[in-house]
């Protein structure tokens, strides 16, 4: 048997009728109908697709199928019609963090504006300069979770006394429908009788510790007037750990704020195009970072005693 009536057995057309799909799914195979140039039911390998002037078509039909997926309530984004009329597997579909990369990138724009599925819309502007002032939040729990979305100009200090544990989990997520990342970062402790015995998490200190994190979503990093604001809050109340996110900038920037207000290690994570962005810093007065993930995803970090 060849490879293309092996393909053709493992479609699971729908059963449905185009007019008993539920509407946002209707609305959708009407945009894949006229971006491929196929009717509902009508599989694109038993037909012939007019691509030779069109080769990015599969790849943007995808992509807007997995937009619509992350997009949509529960219910939609769950429904596999569209799956089985193009006979798409679920590896086929980006992941919303590539999604979100592919939406800012021109050629991808123009196909989509093109198309009418899209508008190309200039920056939105934030013509002011953000101070940062942080705001103390007690850590009274194992675990604490702070959670920012890219566009906020938040900034925290989370503090707590007579440590054995400390782990900090930064989780990013791409949020398209704001065009912005937002950040998940977890604080996890460990105190007198309540550390965590797992071999995964480093072993209790022998001495206890204070610990001070300051969480800044600072939307920028190349602003002067950032290290004059760092300089000031580090002699106001000298976090030994700082976490920027949103600094839209390289690691060359990160190195020189670290330098700047005297923090000795320095974690990133580049942005992607014009967002994102992650410093860590630790002034290792009493404890330093030690990597136990690092992606574009993820960094997680175990605070170790000096």
């Amino acid at each position: 048997m060849d490879a293309s009536s092996s393909n053709q057995q493992s479609v699971c057309p729908p059963s449905k009728e185009k007019k008993d799909l539920k509407e946002p799914i209707k609305e959708l195979v009407e945009v894949l109908e006229a971006l491929l140039n196929i009717e509902f039911l009508q599989h694109p390998l038993n037909t012939t697709i007019e691509m030779s002037n069109k080769p990015m078509m599969m790849d943007i039909a995808n992509l807007i199928i997995g937009y619509h997926q992350y997009t949509s309530e529960k219910e939609i984004a769950s429904d596999k019609t569209i799956h089985e009329w193009l006979n798409i597997g679920p590896d086929e579909i980006p992941p919303p963090q590539t999604i979100f990369k592919q939406l800012q990138q021109p050629h991808i724009i123009v196909v989509l504006s093109a198309h009418g599925f899209a508008s190309y819309m200039l920056p939105l502007m934030h013509i002011r300069i953000y101070h940062p002032s942080p705001e103390h939040i007690e850590l009274t729990k194992p675990d604490t979770t702070c959670s920012i979305e890219g566009y906020m100009n938040v900034c925290y200090l989370y503090t707590t006394e007579e440590i054995f544990q400390a782990r900090i989990a930064i989780k990013t997520e791409a949020n398209m429908l704001s065009e912005v990342f937002s950040y998940k970062i977890k604080i996890r402790i460990g105190k007198k009788n309540s550390c965590s015995k797992l071999d995964t998490h480093a072993k209790p200190y022998q001495h206890p510790t204070n610990l001070s994190v300051m969480i800044c979503n600072i939307m920028g990093a190349e602003l002067s007037t950032l290290q004059k604001d760092m300089k000031k809050i580090v002699q106001t109340y000298e976090p030994k750990i700082i976490i920027l996110t949103e600094t839209r900038t390289n690691s060359i920037e990160a190195y020189n704020l670290a330098s700047e207000i005297g923090y000795q290690q320095v974690i990133t994570e580049d942005p992607i195009n014009y967002n994102g962005g992650i410093c860590m810093l630790s002034n290792l007065r009493n404890l330093s970072m030690k990597e136990l993930m690092h992606t574009d995803k993820e960094i997680t970090v175990d605070l170790l005693k000096i």
